[in-house]
């Protein structure tokens, strides 16, 4: 990630051809939105969507074994923009089975799994490791516009970003209606 670039995850992925005859994706709608009134809200994120092979095998699980449950509290599911190429009709089986309080969300960190910042300082020393801001700029609009596609409304990011690349984001991506960074640690850069 520190030229910009992501990773599509896809270990165990299996028939892709099969999944990707279909090239139009079913959008939905998003819920229409009201004047936020004065207290807590909580947003409640089902994750590990980078993964298209996440979405076509446990995502499913996790779906199927909700479907009696789904609808009664709403929930972000993230998925894959990166489906819209390679897995369309997984996306859309998704999409035309989802209750009205579903939602679905881009996948950390857009089109593929990034990590612009790293605060965990575990496995890879903490830092920022994408600071090539032209590049981080094209890895956000490559994000909006593959985002645009699958009608996802926001991103995910793992781990944190700095104030410059949430603008490059907002600048690159003005489609987006939001990023929810998901900082692991209370560490700010």
């Amino acid at each position: 990630t520190s030229r910009g670039l992501s990773t599509v995850p896809s270990d165990l992925f299996s028939n892709m051809t099969v999944f990707s005859r279909e090239k139009e994706i079913l959008k939905r709608k998003p819920a229409p939105s009201r004047e936020p009134e004065n207290k807590v809200y909580a947003a409640l994120f089902i994750s590990d969507g980078d993964n298209i092979q996440y979405c076509q095998r446990y995502l499913r699980k996790l779906w199927d074994a909700s479907a009696a449950d789904r609808g009664s509290v709403a929930l972000n599911w993230t998925i894959s923009p990166a489906l819209t190429e390679a897995a369309p009709d997984i996306m859309n089986y998704y999409y035309s089975t989802a209750t009205q309080k579903d939602c679905f969300v881009s996948g950390p960190s857009g089109f593929g799994y990034a990590m612009p910042v790293n605060t965990l300082a575990e496995e890879i020393p903490a830092g920022n490791y994408v600071k090539d801001d032209s590049a981080f700029a094209e890895y956000a609009a490559m994000s909006g516009y593959y985002c645009g596609l699958a009608g996802l409304p926001a991103v995910t990011v793992w781990d944190n970003m700095t104030a410059e690349q949430r603008h490059l984001y907002a600048v690159n991506a003005p489609e987006l209606l939001g990023i929810t960074v998901q900082l692991f640690t209370d560490n700010e850069e």
